[in-house]
């Protein structure tokens, strides 16, 4: 007769699938990176599921995050988003994850408003700056060591003004001016109108012309 056998096989999968997910993990006062147009920032991703090896997973960034292979690619820019992750279990099993970064506006200065000296020579002009962009509040540093937002006392013989503006992550933009005054100082001349029929005791009126 004929001899069977039967023999049982289970299949067996992973718990769960492999799954990623990927941030921002730089924090500049609430910035993903530092300054417009920085290089300094990091994203991070986070693996979970399948079968991880004893060493974890297998990170691989892509050419925007110059193919980094750690779970934190550091050196980001948003000149080059968007970022992929691809990670990788034991068994060859993946996932994918992007993300992309944002970044604050640049820091600008401009001269909000300005008062020329008042006679020539003094030291009696102002400015004030404006400030926008960048993250958090603004120092300003005059070229004379001042250090609030209007300078006083300017005068043409420091010309030209320079005021650094930073912000909380130490970006910062420069702007130059010369304070005006006017062309010339005032001059004055006398002359002497005398009466050749006096003497002594005449009056004799000055007049002054300016």
């Amino acid at each position: 007769g004929l001899c069977t056998s039967v023999e049982s096989v289970t299949i067996t999968q992973p718990t769960t699938a492999v799954d990623v997910t990927a941030a921002v993990s730089s924090s500049f006062n609430g910035q993903d990176v530092s300054c417009f147009g920085a290089n300094d920032g990091q994203a991070t991703a986070s693996p979970s599921g399948g079968t991880p090896a004893s060493s974890g997973y297998v990170f691989q960034w892509d050419a925007n995050a110059a193919n980094q292979n750690t779970a934190t690619a550091t050196g980001l820019s948003v000149a080059n988003n968007p970022y992929e992750v691809i990670i990788t279990d034991s068994l060859g099993c993946i996932d994918s994850a992007s993300l992309v970064l944002s970044q604050p506006a640049s820091v600008t200065a401009t001269i909000a408003s300005s008062i020329s000296v008042t006679c020539f020579g003094d030291s009696s002009g102002q400015a004030t700056i404006a400030a926008s962009g960048g993250t958090g509040t603004y120092n300003f540093l005059w070229s004379d060591g001042q250090t609030s937002v209007t300078g006083i006392g300017l005068q043409v013989a420091n010309n030209p003004y320079c005021v650094t503006v930073t912000d909380n992550n130490n970006c910062s933009d420069v702007i130059c001016f010369n304070i005006a005054q006017p062309a010339a100082p005032i001059t004055s001349t006398a002359s002497v109108i005398a009466d050749p029929s006096c003497f002594v005791h005449c009056f004799v009126p000055l007049e002054l012309y300016l």
